[in-house]
């Protein structure tokens, strides 16, 4: 089963000493006789360490109740103490007890507790005693948990008890003014091990981020690999892009030449119709030829002059809706008649794609 932890109370009178265990749920009191010296009753320090030898277990947390402790109650203005820091107002309260304690601030320790507002309860200490007091405690195996002063105590064996369990929760909740063990001094060697320490936590930082960052930079260069193989499929990609493109603008030409063709069959189809349409009994068409690449020469004789000019305007009449438009270019008289005919002549016809009519264009390429 596990042990309840041990709080010992010191409770040093005029004359007496008292040593109160807290251990198990219960309290065990021993008294004793305070120590004399030949000057007198003994210091506070023999006190504490005559009443820790008295009969219990090894102590544990230790508070010291002493009337040796300096103790009186302080009333400061609210007003003047209002804002200042809790080291400011024990100095402030230490200037006011030093008359009445003998101590100064450089060589004593103090300790308060406002009770009300202004109102402060005081127990103040020599530093060597205190330091004394801290070592009669730890070389019984104790720790000085705070020194006070016990105020009255009980004579009666029956109420030490309920005395002792009163002080030790007053102690323990800071409703009593405590002066506090002074911070230990810190070692050379705690500076070294903690210098080594903290170098240790560098290395090992470094390390991990040493190794941290040779990760990072493989993942990087495994993402550079991908990335550049992303690139090159890209790059084939686009190229096989480029040669889509390049095949379907061929395609797209192959399909316009073949419309420009299949247009320019029904074209010629419609001129010839139309020539044989148009052309009177008086002339006779000779030949066509080309004559660029949207032109074409038509050429005959005519018995009258004015059927060249009339088979023009006729011919393109009846052919605009095929995009072809007929000019006269040649007329020349033979002169074998007595009107100075027949009549050389000769017409350039010329094909427009887009002044073609669309019901016209889709007939033609529908044409087989």
């Amino acid at each position: 089963m596990k042990r309840s932890p041990v709080s010992t109370l010191v409770v040093i009178t005029a004359s007496r000493v008292l040593r109160a265990d807290w251990r198990r749920g219960a309290w065990t009191v021993q008294a004793g006789p305070r120590p004399a010296t030949e000057s007198g009753m003994g210091t506070g320090a023999e006190s504490v360490a005559a009443a820790l030898k008295l009969a219990g277990p090894a102590p544990g947390r230790t508070w010291v109740l002493s009337c040796d402790v300096f103790t009186q109650e302080v009333r400061l203005s609210p007003a003047q103490i209002a804002g200042l820091s809790p080291a400011q107002i024990e100095r402030a309260l230490a200037f006011e007890v030093e008359p009445f304690s003998g101590l100064s601030q450089a060589e004593g320790v103090l300790a308060f507790h406002e009770d009300a507002p202004g109102s402060f309860s005081i127990a103040a200490l020599p530093q060597t005693e205190r330091e004394a007091v801290v070592r009669a405690v730890r070389a019984a195996g104790g720790k000085l948990a705070g020194l006070t002063h016990g105020g009255r105590v009980p004579e009666a064996e029956a109420e030490l008890a309920a005395w002792c369990a009163g002080m030790l929760a007053r102690l323990e909740s800071g409703a009593l003014p405590v002066i506090m063990p002074a911070a230990p001094t810190p070692s050379r060697h705690r500076f070294l091990v903690a210098g080594l320490a903290l170098e240790a936590a560098a290395l090992l930082l470094l390390f991990a981020t040493a190794g941290r960052t040779a990760a990072q930079r493989r993942e990087l260069e495994t993402r550079n690999t991908q990335l550049a193989a992303a690139a090159r499929e890209i790059e084939a990609a686009d190229r096989q892009v480029a040669a889509l493109k390049k095949e379907a603008a061929a395609l797209d030409r192959e399909e316009e030449q073949r419309g420009r063709v299949i247009a320019r069959r029904g074209s010629v189809l419609a001129l010839l119709r139309g020539l044989a349409a148009t052309r009177g009994e008086d002339v006779v068409v000779r030949g066509i030829q080309a004559d660029g690449p949207s032109s074409l020469i038509v050429s005959g004789v005519s018995l009258e002059a004015g059927a060249v000019e009339e088979m023009s305007i006729v011919l393109t009449q009846s052919l605009r809706a095929a995009g072809w438009v007929a000019q006269p270019r040649n007329k020349t008289g033979i002169r074998h008649l007595p009107t100075g005919g027949p009549w050389e002549f000769s017409l350039t016809v010329t094909h427009d794609e887009a002044a073609r009519t669309p019901d016209l264009q889709l007939t033609q390429r529908a044409a087989p």
